[in-house]
């Protein structure tokens, strides 16, 4: 009868000792949460165009000069393991279902109260494009002054010019509050590959202009090898160079996929292919007006500013004139 109550009893402590181990394993796992959490974080990448044609290509065959080049580095820097998956839906639609899922994620975005107020933006932006302009057919250069004013189209005498955007878009404060109060003056196509559509329509002259970044419109040129010459016009509204970021869902788990992306931006190889494609898709030219806001991006010492705020560095931007045609 002793040895059964000396054995129920070292059985106990046993027992005892192991919920103790255990107990100080899960505080210790919670504790050093951020450094031990390797689970996966799946993410739904949403956009109204291919933002990643070059998806199901091997990572080899990607040119340095592709967008995808920067998120693959992301990807394959997270501490976290980021399992994406894409949908492609207008942009109207996909602002509308990104408020529903947990862990939606869109490529690209430019800040504004709106979209901060229902999104979790990245520290880091995705990419730095030089100042939208109004991109015109060269033998039509005649309908616009240069620099243009958005204010240009209240005052055409009788002539009634037609300049296509993108529903839902945001192409800088001003310019998104001109587009608002002035609709008349826009052709606002808001389907699936909205941009492509609206240069198409610009090449068969359905619409006199569009707004947008001059080398998106070139490297559609040439993929669709489009024989007629284009002029691209810098706006006055349009401030400056546009940064686009990584937005999530306000959610722990949007929270979450962000704080990953803004941990893969601190390594120096995605810096490097950062820098690669804006120097590569953009040119010399455009890139010199880049590459002082890149270097604040990832300086070292910049602690307390944000690195959306350009406002400090008096980058010098090169004016675009026919000279440039492509």
């Amino acid at each position: 009868m002793n040895a059964v109550a000396s054995f129920l009893s070292s059985l106990a402590w046993l027992i005892f000792l192991l919920s103790q181990l255990t107990f100080n394993t899960a505080h210790a796992t919670q504790i050093l949460g951020h450094d031990t959490n390797t689970d996966p974080l799946a993410l739904i990448v949403i956009s109204d165009m291919s933002v990643f044609p070059e998806i199901h290509k091997q990572d080899t065959a990607i040119t340095p000069d592709s967008m995808d080049k920067i998120w693959r580095s992301l990807i394959a820097h997270s501490q976290s393991k980021l399992v994406p998956k894409f949908q492609k839906m207008s942009l109207t639609r996909a602002w509308v279902e990104f408020q529903k899922l947990p862990n939606a994620c869109m490529i690209n975005k430019v800040k504004n109260p709106k979209r901060e107020a229902i999104a979790e933006f990245s520290h880091y932006p995705f990419s730095i494009f030089p100042p939208v302009r109004l991109i015109a057919l060269a033998k039509n250069q005649h309908k616009f002054s240069q620099p243009f004013s958005l204010q240009d189209l209240e005052s055409q005498s009788g002539r009634k010019l037609r300049i296509g955007v993108v529903k839902s878009r945001s192409y800088g404060a001003e310019i998104d509050n001109f587009i608002a109060t002035h609709p008349k003056h826009f052709f606002i196509r808001g389907a699936e590959d909205s941009m492509s559509k609206l240069i198409d329509m610009l090449f068969m002259a359905r619409i006199d202009a569009i707004i947008d970044f001059s080398q998106v419109v070139t490297n559609h040129k040439q993929e669709t090898e489009q024989p007629q010459q284009i002029i691209a016009i810098p706006i006055h509204e349009a401030a400056g160079p546009m940064h686009a970021y990584v937005v999530c869902s306000k959610t722990p788990k949007g929270k979450a996929i962000i704080a990953a992306i803004n941990h893969s931006f601190q390594h120096n190889e995605v810096q490097e292919t950062f820098r690669t494609f804006h120097q590569l898709y953009f040119g010399h030219q455009e890139y010199l007006l880049l590459a002082p806001l890149i270097d604040n991006i990832f300086s070292s010492s910049q602690t307390n500013r944000q690195p959306d705020e350009p406002a400090k560095i008096q980058a010098k931007e090169t004016r675009l004139n026919t000279s440039s045609q492509t």
